[in-house]
């Protein structure tokens, strides 16, 4: 027989009993749901990278498979060109053809590039070294963009392929010049955690931005579309994610985070 004051106690008992059940079970609710979601964007990734996988697969041998007439049409026409000497107007219509060839074979190398599947093989490397090494390679592009370049960097060193990243950073400053067809001013700018490039050019169409970085896309009339997929490709590798945006002031940003 429960006495008259323990059938209170009795109940604040089973109340605290339930209070700390439920609040147990609010947290493992939470805790699925976390679950959920991390499995939700695990799935999400690898279905987007077993996408890429098979599109790169495919890239490269259809690579393969051109690479070959492509380098017999440009022999053929070298050989074409030292021929027509004298012609001026054949040698036009050859060189032209030439251009094209170069065009297809930039298109191969882009294709094979992205068709790889490497594993990034990490040194200390010294980020300001690896970002102007892609600076350096640019320079004939920039110059001839007439673009100004302003660099705010910290020079730290980094666990990563310095040819990897080198790729990277130079699709990115390309991709930058390019958009500045009447010249302008690139930057970059950042320390090894995060890296900024920026131009001044007109920006990214919004309906742009989500697919950029997807392979064979492209806003612009020359390029592969593969570029800044490569780029992200090769930062993704590393641990890394690049997002890009269009800056308040005008132009494009493309940030890096390591």
């Amino acid at each position: 027989m429960i006495q008259p004051g323990g059938d209170i106690s009795e109940i604040r008992r089973l109340m605290d009993e339930f209070n700390r059940a439920t609040q147990k079970l609010s947290g493992s609710y939470g805790q699925i749901r976390d679950l959920q979601i991390e499995l939700a964007e695990k799935d999400r990734k690898l279905s987007h990278k077993t996408r890429l996988e098979m599109l790169g697969h495919m890239a490269a041998n259809l690579a393969h498979e051109i690479r070959n007439p492509l380098g017999g049409i440009q022999l053929y026409a070298s050989m074409l060109v030292r021929d027509l000497e004298g012609d001026q107007k054949k040698v036009e219509t050859v060189q032209r053809i030439l251009s094209a060839v170069s065009g297809l074979n930039n298109l191969v190398e882009d294709m094979l590039t992205f068709g790889k599947e490497v594993e990034p093989r990490r040194v200390p490397s010294r980020i300001g070294v690896v970002v102007q090494g892609a600076l350096d390679l640019a320079e004939t592009a920039i110059k001839a963009g007439g673009i100004k370049v302003e660099r705010n960097f910290a020079d730290e060193e980094l666990l990563v392929d310095p040819g990897m990243m080198q790729r990277a950073f130079l699709n990115l400053i390309l991709n930058s010049v390019q958009a500045m067809v009447s010249g302008g001013t690139l930057t970059v700018e950042g320390d090894a955690s995060e890296i900024r490039v920026r131009d001044t050019g007109p920006g990214i169409p919004e309906e742009m931005i989500e697919k950029l970085f997807t392979p064979f896309v492209t806003s612009k009339t020359k390029g592969t579309g593969l570029g800044l997929a490569i780029a992200r490709k090769n930062i993704e590798s590393h641990g890394g994610s690049i997002e890009a945006e269009n800056h308040p002031e005008g132009g494009a940003v493309f940030v890096i985070r390591l």
